[in-house]
């Protein structure tokens, strides 16, 4: 029973993040296209993530910052860093990860998310406490408004004996501004 607490538990992390967009380029034709040349600073685009969650007995706590540049108007490429610790009655868990993150959206509000994670950290709940690695690479997607973003991803890479997680899917909710 407490296996299923904690499975719950780490699916459903409520993640705040705060995100600053570059704002849409107007489609309007009438308007002539200016060509430029070298880094854009309005492309750029800011993120922290925050998770807390918690299960009968432990907490989950991360804090995920996230700097990206918007290639084009739907595509927008990035890294993230993060620090997660989870704790339970079966023991803690805490990782640093670092990976770069790709964005596309194909329809406006609907995103397509591929994100590569190198998780260094110390696992008790697989590997007894040991300091262990893992590599996730997310596939994902999700709707995005103006206000929050909610999707679902799925870690293509999950081995149940080493994942820091206890199932490849990773549900999102955010909130930007």
């Amino acid at each position: 029973m407490k296996k299923f607490y904690l499975f719950f538990s780490l699916m459903f992390v409520f993640a705040v993040q705060a995100q600053e967009m570059p704002p849409r380029e107007s489609s309007s034709q009438n308007q002539p296209k200016v060509k430029s040349s070298g880094f854009d600073k309005t492309k750029l685009v800011k993120g922290l993530g925050l998770q807390l969650g918690g299960t009968q007995g432990g907490i989950n706590l991360g804090l995920n910052p996230y700097l990206g540049y918007q290639l084009t108007e739907n595509l927008t490429l990035g890294a993230t860093v993060g620090y997660n610790y989870f704790n339970s009655s079966y023991g803690d868990n805490s990782f640093f990860s670092v990976g770069p993150q790709l964005r596309f959206e194909p329809i406006r509000n609907i995103s397509l998310i591929s994100q590569y994670q190198y998780n260094v950290g110390r696992n008790d709940f697989r590997q007894n406490g040991e300091r262990s690695e893992n590599q996730v690479l997310y596939l994902g997607a999700g709707y995005r408004s103006a206000l929050f973003n909610v999707g679902l991803m799925y870690d293509v890479l999950y081995n149940q004996d080493r994942s820091f997680q206890n199932s490849p899917f990773v549900p999102y909710v955010s909130m930007g501004f």
